[in-house]
């Protein structure tokens, strides 16, 4: 709670460069929006820093029919410079053998993809502060709530903060708190069904 608190507010969390502020805005009374955010991270061991490498925003728009509408706002890779210029994929090829792969843990059971495979797609990847420009954009239009698991964790990653986050995200660890992924798998779906 105290880490979701300091997100809430206009002054960034640390002194970091990347940061975004969402600003708040009225809430409208029509339907509800939510705005789903998954984020797959990598992290800098020396300081356990976490980078965003793959992101998906979905937006879900309701109607008063009951009906909803499901948009891929953004589903792809993500480079994280801003945030730490010394990423590997950042560096030519000398400079990258001198900061080494070691430096960083790819979580590849979690992203899916190997250094390799990172630093292959990192050339077309979207910049941190576009996707950070999507979500405040997405924020900005009406009672837009903010959805997702551990949702604090993405958002330090994403660099985002400031008082448009306050009372507007569902985050569903808060819902499904049982320990162990199987656990909280069953949770999950009996919560759903």
């Amino acid at each position: 709670a105290q880490a979701a608190a300091a997100l809430v507010h206009d002054e960034a969390p640390n002194e970091s460069s990347g940061w975004a502020m969402l600003l708040p805005t009225t809430i409208s009374n029509g339907p509800p929006r939510l705005l789903a955010v998954d984020v797959e991270m990598i992290e800098r061991r020396c300081d356990k820093l976490r980078l965003p490498v793959k992101v998906a925003l979905l937006q879900v728009s309701g109607s008063a029919s009951g009906s909803s509408n499901v948009q891929t706002l953004f589903a792809g890779l993500v480079n994280a410079a801003a945030v730490d210029p010394a990423l590997p994929w950042n560096l030519s090829s000398p400079s990258r053998q001198q900061v080494g792969l070691e430096h960083y843990d790819f979580k590849e059971a979690i992203t899916g993809l190997s250094p390799d495979e990172l630093m292959c797609g990192m050339a077309s990847a979207s910049p941190l502060a576009d996707v950070q420009q999507m979500c405040a954009t997405a924020m900005l239009q009406g009672a837009t709530f903010l959805v997702g698991h551990n949702l604090c964790s993405d958002l330090k990653a994403l660099h985002l903060h400031g008082r448009g986050l306050n009372r507007r995200m569902i985050d569903t660890e808060a819902m499904f708190p049982l320990e162990g992924s199987q656990a909280r798998l069953s949770s999950v779906r009996r919560g759903l069904v």
